[in-house]
């Protein structure tokens, strides 16, 4: 009955869980009929951290008081029978009341199966945090422990005792509680509450007193009632130390709860009083371990915000409370405030601007990150939540540290400059600069350097020279020495009557074009070089008829050009890399890489005098427009300005770019130099420097602007519009505004994006309301600045490839480009009102076969054009427009190759793989020379070009198949040749080789197999292997034969061999190692067979012994070698025609045509023709020496 009731209080007082009441309902249902008190129910409660020691004595003596039971006959109260001992009680007192087991396992209360079911409810109800005292939760939620310590026992006196007590058990290191408190079999073992008050031992033994033991009189006095009245005196004694007890435990509880609801309240100074108060009245109070950790941590979160006094406290309590038994409930508070410590230092560093002061806060910083570390004080699990700040906190002591070093750094350089200009040591100067710059960038403009630099820039200005050197040019011309040409162009459209007699000069595939800006006819042509990246321009500008300037890099020489008839004027020999020419009034103006500007007469290109800049220069001197100056940009970080009358250096500005980010000329709007400084590999700086009236007083006008991408192009300027495009294809126009009221002169008006990822060049022009630009597109765009937008009116020539800068000469817009996956350039001419070109000429294309038939050479081109020449067309130098196209489609672009003779009159082209159409030509039929025939093959299958046999084409293709194509339906003519090939894998094939006979053909395959190949004939005639070897290694270049005897070349890592085999069963005559890579051949000359790698020429007789082997040094061989008489004539690719004694190997003669060929030579009667890599074809006399 006492234990429904028991736990009817309990739920009624709200003290426990519905679900642990039900529990304990539960469990008690279980074990009916056996005697289970509420003080043990209490007990279990209490070790399980359900109540207080206080709410559970309470609630006993409640109960027991609301039945009538009383004390038992010990007179113990139930605080004792549940071992409930006053918070404030020593530990040994609690230890000595523990009641150890008897002997044999048994409880003293009851039997086995009791205490199984009430370890049954202790491990059901599971273990629980004991709220705090008086039932309030208070302070935060005790974090994880990085290390269980044992509580430390208390001290007791313990009760008389007939034996001594056993010392006290350990507690468990894991337990929260000591042992003896806490074990569920002791529990269970309690005895009812009169045997434990009738025993003689309150220590550590179980003596038991016989319970119906009758008391023997000993003395007169020894009644019932003197007995029954100490007895009562004893009783009251104890529930008056009951009752004392019970008071003054209240008040301990309510004096920690104040503190804590005063914590709570973060009203640390009223909490830490409090806490003094509880600690002065009850030190030895359950609770003031934490109580003593409280009122440190009060401390400490008074200060913490504060980084000094913080770290002060920090250091002074956390060495006090980290030994105290409820320390680990501060770690959570310490894991917040410890790095808001650190991190209040480090932000004071940050926001200091005092080195010395940031040094001393780094150090501060750096002992509360030690705090910050200890495990002790922020385990690990703790950390976590913290990283953040952690890592913020280190990384700005990283940034704090950088900024102490960039501060010294910057300092020490300072002090170096300064040194180095005294000593007018101005390399040092830069050299330390950069270094300091190199590391931090951002100190590009800090004061103290610009100032310390200014000083060696006027050094710099002092360093410069003029000096009388005379450089006289020559008159004598190397191209007039070159054999004969003739200019292969085809030109389409209309003339423009605007722009007649005006002249303009391009540069593609290192030739130098002479056109006529009104009809698109080429004048002249001169080849300067692949080397040569330098755009000709007119020596007056847009005056018709102006002659053109000229640079030849490879000869590192400028020449002056007739307009009409590209005839050298002067040639001026700079023996040094220049850039190009400014022409100011009859004055030109060039800068040579080593730091000279050279001043040349236009007229006559005669040199009087230089200027010598101290330093290395790496782009062209820029104009003042309407001022008298010159704007030199040096290699690195100045800007020289250069009276154009005396060559005065007049100013030095320090620009601070590095090595190699100015790659194009400033140009100047209104008073204003715009430089642009490619800082980055995807973007650039647009400096903006503002000069006086008389173009000096240079000084940054505004800052720098960022642009996206890679200026590569010269800005264009169009009246108070300056327009720059860069590589990743963005357009900013900006506008300039010397009286702009918000004090920046230059404003963007229009900018379109960058589209482009990859590099791109752009090439701009901007004329009125309207801007063109050319990259791999030709647009133009309607510049609106009051929208500042730029929308495109029309956009041609999708992924063709622009070449060369945009030109306007009145109202005409000259451009150029390479078509795509076409050979040669396009020149046309578009007016600024239209949309299509008026014309367009066709240059560069080269010859792919020149055919000699009487009084008349024909020329087919690699984009399938037929041009005829006479020996008069070699005077004018020029051939204007080809008698025939194979394609009417002028947007159907053919990339052609070597001509292949079919043997039946017709010669055939083809490009060298992946095509699916031929060109057929037939020498001497006029309009209908050329033929194109679409082959039944997919686009990209072919493998080799096509090879005529057995009346048709040979066609390898890639799936591993060759097949004989019908040269009339372009069908295939019979069965496929198949060999064992894996599924889906690509085949390779060597270019095969026709036997003697025609009616067999050698091939090889990327597989090491040799097949000899027939017409087999059956019920269908197919192709079949007719015998098939295995080689070496695989086969590279073609395959030649001569007779009984085949050969080829074999590759392997270490060297190239040449293999002969005989026929027709491919057996080996000879292998004949070579001295580097196959580079032309083998090919059959003669009775012979030649082959070259790159440094020797080889032949081979019929039989595949070496005839001759000979040292090569000419380049690569190119096109069919020649034999004429006993010689053989071969061309080479880098210009050169070569006759060789046919039996020797001997070089008998050279010919110098001066530029790069593309076929081997023809011949024409006394003469031989061959054609030149950018469309030209050149006449050799045969008897040249």
């Amino acid at each position: 009955m006492m234990v429904e009731q028991f736990i009817d209080r309990l739920e009624q007082q709200g003290l426990l869980d519905k679900s642990v009441v039900d529990d304990l309902r539960r469990r008690v249902a279980r074990v009916k009929g056996k005697k289970i008190t509420p003080d043990a129910i209490a007990k279990y409660l209490v070790d399980g951290g359900h109540l207080t020691r206080f709410q559970a004595t309470k609630l006993v003596n409640e109960i027991t008081a609301r039945l009538g039971a009383g004390l038992e006959a010990g007179g113990k109260s139930k605080s004792d029978e549940l071992r409930l001992v006053p918070e404030d009680a020593p530990t040994s007192r609690r230890e000595s009341l523990a009641v150890p087991k008897p002997s044999g396992g048994r409880t003293a209360t009851g039997s086995d199966e009791e205490v199984d079911e009430l370890t049954a409810i202790d491990r059901d109800l599971g273990p629980a945090v004991a709220p705090p005292a008086g039932g309030a939760a208070s302070g935060p939620p005790r974090p994880p422990e990085v290390e269980k310590k044992p509580r430390v026992s208390w001290p007791t006196v313990p009760p008389p005792s007939s034996t001594p007590p056993p010392p006290p058990r350990q507690p468990a290191p894991d337990s929260p509680v000591p042992a003896e408190l806490g074990n569920v079999d002791f529990l269970s073992e309690l005895p009812p509450a009169a045997d434990v008050l009738d025993s003689g031992d309150w220590g550590g033994g179980r003596r038991r007193l016989p319970a119906q033991r009758k008391l023997q009189k000993t003395s007169e006095w020894d009644s019932m009632l003197l007995l029954a009245g100490g007895a009562s005196l004893g009783v009251m004694l104890v529930i008056g130390a009951f009752l004392y007890l019970s008071l003054v435990r209240g008040a301990a509880e309510e004096l920690f709860a104040a503190g804590q609801a005063a914590y709570d309240k973060q009203s640390y100074t009223q909490a830490i009083r409090l806490y003094d108060d509880f600690l002065k009245a009850h030190p030895n109070h359950e609770n003031s371990s934490l109580a003593r950790v409280r009122r440190e941590m009060a401390r400490l979160r008074e200060s913490y915000k504060n980084p000094d006094q913080g770290m002060k406290v920090a250091l002074e309590v956390l060495p006090q409370i980290e030994q105290e038994e409820a320390f680990p409930q501060a770690r959570e508070e310490l894991a917040s405030m410890l790095p808001q410590i650190a991190g209040g230092f480090v932000a004071t560093a940050r926001r200091s601007k005092d080195p010395a002061e940031q040094e001393q806060l780094l150090q501060k910083t750096a002992a509360a990150m030690v705090l910050v570390d200890n495990p002790e004080y922020i385990p690990s699990t703790l950390r976590k939540s913290q990283a953040t700040t952690i890592e913020s906190i280190i990384e700005d002591m990283a940034r704090v540290r950088r900024e102490i070093d960039r501060v010294q750094h910057l300092a020490a350089t300072v002090e170096t400059i300064q040194a180095a200009a005294a000593s007018e040591d101005t390399t040092a100067a830069y050299a330390a600069r950069q270094e300091l710059l190199d590391k931090y960038p951002g100190l590009g403009t800090d004061e103290q350097l610009l100032e310390a630099m200014l000083k060696i820039s006027d050094k710099e200005r002092q360093r410069v020279q003029l000096v009388e050197e005379p450089l006289a040019p020559v008159a004598d011309d190397p191209a007039a020495q070159l054999p004969p040409h003739a200019v292969l162009s085809h030109r389409t459209g209309q003339a423009i009557a605007s722009v007649i007699g005006h002249v303009v000069y391009t540069l593609a595939d290192g030739c130098v074009f002479a056109v006529d800006a009104a009809t698109g006819d080429i004048l002249w042509r001169r080849f300067v070089g692949f080397e040569t990246t330098m755009q000709p321009q007119p020596v007056a500008g847009a005056v018709p008829q102006s002659d053109a300037l000229v640079v030849d890099q490879r000869r590192q020489e400028l020449l002056r050009l007739e307009a009409k008839s590209g005839g050298l004027v002067w040639r001026l020999v700079l023996a040094e890399p220049f850039y190009a020419p400014l022409v100011v009034d009859q004055r030109l103006f060039v800068a040579a890489s080593s730091g000279k500007l050279f001043v040349i007469d236009a007229a006559t290109g005669q040199v009087d005098r230089h200027v010598k800049i101290p330093q290395p220069l790496e782009v062209a001197a820029a104009p003042g427009v309407g001022r008298p100056q010159l704007y030199q940009v040096a290699e690195q970080d100045n800007l020289y300005v250069l009276s154009t009358d005396t060559l005065e250096c007049r100013e030095v500005l320090y620009l601070g770019h590095k090595r190699g980010t100015v790659t194009v000329p400033p140009v100047m709007a209104l008073g204003y130099l715009f430089v642009v400084e490619n800082a980055g590999p995807d973007f650039s700086y647009l400096h903006i420097i503002a000069t006086d009236e008389q173009g000096l007083n240079l000084k940054v006008a505004q800052q720098k602007i960022r642009l996206r991408g890679q200026v590569l192009v010269s800005p264009v300027v169009g009246q108070r519009r300056v327009m720059v495009v860069t590589d990743r294809r963005a357009v900013e126009f900006y506008e300039v505004d010397p009286n702009n009221a918000s004090g920046t002169p230059v404003m963007p008006s229009v900018q379109l994006n960058a589209t482009a990822e990859a590099p791109t060049i752009s090439y701009p022009l901007v004329e009125g309301g309207y801007a063109w630009v050319a990259n791999n597109r030709f647009t133009k765009y309607q510049v609106q600045p009051t929208t500042g937008k730029l929308p495109a009116e029309w956009v041609l020539d999708e992924q063709d490839a622009y070449v060369a800068p945009l030109q306007l000469v009145r109202d005409v817009v000259i451009h150029v480009r390479r078509r795509q996956n076409a050979p040669g350039v396009t020149i046309a001419a578009t007016r600024t009102n239209d949309k299509d070109p008026s014309w367009q000429t066709e240059v560069g294309v080269p010859a792919r076969g020149v055919f000699v038939g009487g009084e008349t050479i024909e020329v087919v081109t690699a984009r399938g054009r037929l041009f005829q020449a006479t020996a008069a067309d070699f005077e004018r130098r020029v051939l204007g427009v080809a008698q025939a196209t194979v394609v009417r489609d002028e947007r159907l672009v053919l990339a052609l190759e070597g001509a292949i003779d079919c043997g039946d009159g017709q010669w055939l082209f083809a490009p060298p793989q992946g095509y699916n159409q031929f060109v057929f030509y037939r020498p001497g039929s006029g309009l209908d020379a050329l033929r194109l025939l679409t082959l039944t093959v997919p686009l990209g299958a072919a493998a080799t070009p096509p090879v005529p046999f057995a009346g048709g084409l040979l066609v390898p293709l890639h799936d591993g198949t060759v097949v004989l194509i019908d040269p009339v339906s372009g069908a295939e003519q019979l069965g496929a040749f198949h060999p064992r090939t894996e599924l889906g894998v690509t085949t390779n094939w060597n270019l095969p080789v026709v036997l003697d006979g025609g009616q067999e053909f050698v091939i090889a395959d990327n597989r090491r197999r040799l097949f000899r190949v027939g017409i087999k004939q059956g019920s269908g005639k197919l192709l079949d292997a007719l015998q098939e070897q295995t080689l070496e290694g695989e086969a590279v270049g073609p395959w030649a034969a001569v007779g009984q005897m085949c050969c080829g070349v074999i590759r392997s890592k270490e060297e190239d061999t040449v293999v002969a085999v005989a026929l027709p069963a491919l057996g080996v005559l000879q292998k004949l190692p070579l001295s580097g890579r196959l580079a032309w051949g083998p090919q059959r000359v003669g009775e012979n067979v030649m082959l070259a790698t790159e440094k020797e020429l080889l032949c081979l007789d019929a039989a595949g012994q070496e005839v001759w082997r000979m040292a090569w040094d000419h380049g690569p061989v190119i096109g069919q070698a020649l034999p004429v008489d006993a010689h053989v004539w071969l061309s080479a690719a880098d210009g050169l025609l070569c006759r060789v004694d046919a039996a020797t190997g001997a070089v008998a003669a050279t010919v110098e045509v001066g530029e790069p060929l593309a076929a081997g030579p023809v011949r024409d009667d006394q003469q031989l023709l061959v054609a030149g890599h950018s469309g030209v074809l050149f006449r050799v006399s045969l008897t040249s020496p």
